[in-house]
């Protein structure tokens, strides 16, 4: 069995919205849509504003809405920089590069990491590893397994890697045990993918355990261990 990169990228992009908004992934929701839409005319312009730009390209991009993505982080990014909110800028090009790498417009999505990674440089390490795992995601699909095993331990070798909490943490373990299955190291993404499970588990995000019980049940199949394997594929 193989990733669905489309899944996988949601999967990171919601532990990057939970982390960086010390906030619950918001799901696209109408109500929420035509409360901010009727508000922004005459909001100020604020962070405040910048946020519910953001919050509508983030609803919009779960429905891959491409022009109303574009559109409202655009002009998050527009206010931003009139502001000099340095997070409402970082947000906006995440969200774009996040876009662009789930649609495959990977020349595009590469220019948006790389500008992230520049402006992260130095700042909040958890932008900077957000774009090393959409450069992993790149990679992968395409096949450059040791690219992405580079920018995967990029981000786990960051100094600042293990003082975060689950939801900064269990993305790049998710792509290791992802990278070591595609290598064929069947010890190292079992290791990894077992770490990713146990800890969104104990944290109560079923759907953020997914991807691990794939691979989990792909090591398993590997090692010709056919009951488990049905087992693991069972839980995805």
């Amino acid at each position: 069995m193989h990733f669905s990169l489309t899944r996988i990228a949601f999967t990171i992009m919601l532990g990057f919205c939970c982390l960086l908004t010390r906030a619950q992934p918001l799901e696209y929701n109408q109500r929420v849509e035509d409360s901010i839409l009727r508000a922004l005319p005459t909001a100020k312009d604020d962070t405040n504003k910048v946020m519910s730009m953001l919050t509508l390209a983030a609803m919009y991009l779960q429905r891959f809405d491409s022009a109303n993505v574009m559109r409202w982080s655009n002009d998050a990014r527009a206010l931003s920089e009139k502001l000099d909110y340095k997070l409402g800028i970082l947000l906006a090009i995440g969200q774009k590069a996040f876009y662009h790498s789930v649609a495959s417009n990977w020349p595009v999505a590469m220019q948006e990491i790389n500008e992230g990674m520049r402006l992260s440089d130095g700042k909040d390490s958890s932008f900077i590893r957000f774009f090393y795992n959409l450069r992993v995601i790149i990679d992968n699909t395409r096949g450059n397994f040791k690219d992405a095993k580079h920018w995967a331990m990029m981000s786990l070798h960051d100094p600042n890697f293990e003082k975060e909490g689950v939801m900064g943490r269990w993305p790049t373990y998710m792509q290791l045990g992802i990278i070591y299955d595609n290598l064929e190291m069947i010890d190292s993404a079992s290791y990894y993918a077992e770490k990713c499970r146990e800890m969104m588990t104990m944290a109560k995000f079923r759907d953020l355990e997914l991807n691990s019980w794939l691979v989990i049940g792909n090591v398993a199949r590997k090692r010709k261990q056919y009951e488990v394997a049905l087992s693991a594929y069972c839980h995805y």
